[in-house]
Order: C-alpha cells, then sequence, then structure tokens
C-alpha cells in the first residue's frame, strides 16, 4: 500500500530533506574553527536532528560544554545515544563517560564499561583507556591489574597520550606489570611528547626524584609548569614544592630573601605561594593549607605581587578539542 502525502505535506517534506542536504557536517566545523559557535551548534542540530550520528555527537559534546548554547548534560547524554545506538565509537565512548562521572545521569560504572567495550571493539583508543581505568580501579568491573596494564598498552599503541601515562604509572607501581622505573620513565616521555599534562606532570616527577633516569631538577621544574599552565593541579603543586625547597630555613622574620641559587631578584616563597594558589585554584585541597603556611613567612605586600603574580599562571580556560 502507497501513503499518499497532502500537497502541503509533501512540499514541506521536500524543503526540510533540501535545508538537510544544503547542510554539510563541514559546515559546522568550519564556523566552530571561526569562533561562530552559534552557527556551528545550528548547523549540527540541524543535521542531528535527520539522523547524522557525527553531528549527533558534537551537538551532545556543545551540551555537554556549554558552548553555543547553554549547558545541558541530559540533552548531551540524549544526543550522544542517538550516536551511539548508530554505533559511532566515539560517541559510545562519551556516553561511557557521562556515565563514569554522573553527567547527565546517575553514575553507573557498569553501563560506563559496557559502553567502553563496545567502543574497544571498534579499537577507540579513548575507550580503552577508560576501560582500563575501570579495571585498575575495580569500578563497575573486576579489579585486574593485569587486564587494565593491558587495554592502556593497547590505548598507548594506538597513540592514545593518556594510555601511555597510564601506563607508565603501571609500571612505576609494578601493578599488572613488572616493576621497572626505566620503562616507566620511556612511558612518561612518549605521553608528555603528545603534550599530555600527566604524562608531562609524571616525567617531572621521575626527574625530579631520579627514578628511572638521572636527576635534572632543572628539567623536572619545566616540566611542571608546562603541565600546570596546561591545567594540571599536580604539577602546580609539585612545581610549588620545588620552590620551596629552594627558601631559605623559617627564622621568624616575616621578610624571606631569596635562597642561594634562587634566580636573580627572585623570592622561592613568593613564587611557591603563587603555584600553591594555582594548585588550589584546579582543585588541590593539600594546596590550601601550604599556601596559608608559606603566607606566614611572608609580607602583605609579597602576598599581594604573589597573588598578583598568580593570575598570570592560570591556565586559560580550555576550548575542549571536537569529539568526532
Amino acid at each position: 500500500m502507497i501513503r499518499r502525502f497532502s500537497p502541503a505535506a509533501a512540499l514541506l517534506l521536500c524543503a526540510l530533506l533540501a535545508v538537510a542536504g544544503c547542510v554539510r557536517f563541514e559546515d559546522g566545523e568550519a564556523a566552530f574553527r571561526e569562533g561562530d559557535h552559534a552557527t556551528a551548534f545550528s548547523k549540527w542540530q540541524l543535521l542531528a536532528k535527520f539522523g547524522d550520528a557525527q553531528a549527533q555527537n558534537q551537538l551532545a559534546w556543545l551540551y555537554q560544554n556549554g558552548i553555543g548554547t547553554e549547558p545541558d548534560a541530559a540533552l548531551a547524554v540524549y544526543w550522544y545515544r542517538k550516536a551511539a545506538d548508530q554505533g559511532l565509537a566515539v560517541a559510545q565512548t562519551n556516553l561511557g563517560i557521562m556515565y563514569k562521572d554522573g553527567l547527565g545521569v546517575v553514575r553507573d560504572p557498569r553501563e560506563a564499561a559496557r559502553w567502553f567495550e563496545l567502543a574497544s571493539r571498534q579499537g577507540n583508543a579513548a575507550a580503552l583507556n577508560n576501560l582500563g581505568v575501570l579495571h585498575d580501579k575495580g569500578d563497575g568491573v573486576p579489579e585486574d591489574n593485569r587486564k587494565a596494564a593491558e587495554l592502556f598498552l593497547r590505548a598507548a599503541e594506538s597513540g592514545h597520550p593518556r594510555g601511555m601515562s597510564n601506563l607508565g604509572l603501571m609500571y612505576k607501581a609494578g601493578e599488572g606489570v613488572p616493576q621497572d622505573a626505566v620503562t616507566a620513565v620511556k612511558r612518561f616521555r612518549a605521553a608528555a611528547e603528545k603534550q599530555d599534562r600527566e604524562g608531562l606532570n609524571n616525567l617531572a616527577v621521575m626527574l625530579d626524584q631520579g627514578l628511572g633516569t638521572a636527576v635534572d631538577r632543572k628539567a623536572a621544574m619545566e616540566l611542571f609548569e608546562r603541565a600546570a599552565r596546561a591545567g594540571e593541579a599536580a604539577a602546580a603543586f609539585n612545581l610549588a614544592l620545588m620552590h620551596l625547597r629552594q627558601s631559605p630555613p623559617t627564622t621568624g622574620a616575616a621578610h624571606a630573601e631569596p635562597a642561594s641559587g634562587a634566580a636573580a631578584g627572585r623570592n622561592p616563597l613568593i613564587d611557591a605561594y603563587s603555584w600553591f594558589n594555582v594548585a588550589a585554584s584546579l582543585g588541590n585541597g593539600d594546596a590550601v593549607s601550604r599556601r596559608a603556611e608559606v603566607a606566614s613567612r611572608l609580607t602583605a605586600e609579597q602576598v599581594a605581587v604573589a597573588q598578583s603574580a598568580s593570575l598570570d599562571l592560570m591556565p586559560p580556560l580550555a576550548m575542549p578539542v571536537a569529539t568526532r
């Protein structure tokens, strides 16, 4: 039986199809690159409604991050699911992350693992890494460090920087793999070369402590700063500790002069305060108390200088990379 449309309905359908046909996924990408997020949103929204899985994934990502529209985690989940149900691996991974973190849905690590597993079967590196994290922690799946290490290795071999860094942590601790600091450094270095902020921080720790490599505190400080400026709270905290180690012992005086070897004209306590301030703003709870300790050794004027300096050290507002 052939279903007949009224002339008006037929014209409307033709118009909608014509509009959809004139809009391409790449149009949304171009608008996004130019900073026209509202246009990117409207173009991907139209394509998403017509069932384009990539557009559905991108629309969800815009809702998740509140770019081009108001943030709405529930709508992000809705559109990620639409794309994930069509088998788009990156959407399956993104939906898994929403369940892992409880964004827009009740946190459910078992459901997260299910979606990560589906995406992993398609070779999605981020899914492999996230599934490894769940197995490493025993979160929603049986704790299995060996399986976690295998998943991190697969992610690393696919070029995923966080997988490289996580595999390095497994070698550093000897969990799921033999303990091997030299191999850990190799994995951290590979992640750092891809600008992974955790990889940068982890490599800096190894250089600072001389684990699996020669001690190189100058290089460690540089790596900590790169990671901190990228938004890694642990790196900002570690960098503050390194500056604190350069300061002279407490003598009871409020004003502290630079320690021997400190940069000319620089007070390491001011630098330590500034980086503790950055670490605290990034969510490191230990930085708050350590910042207060340093403040007790500075004058009010020095604290004001450190406060001002920390504003320049804060990482810029992160603009997430498109997850196509």
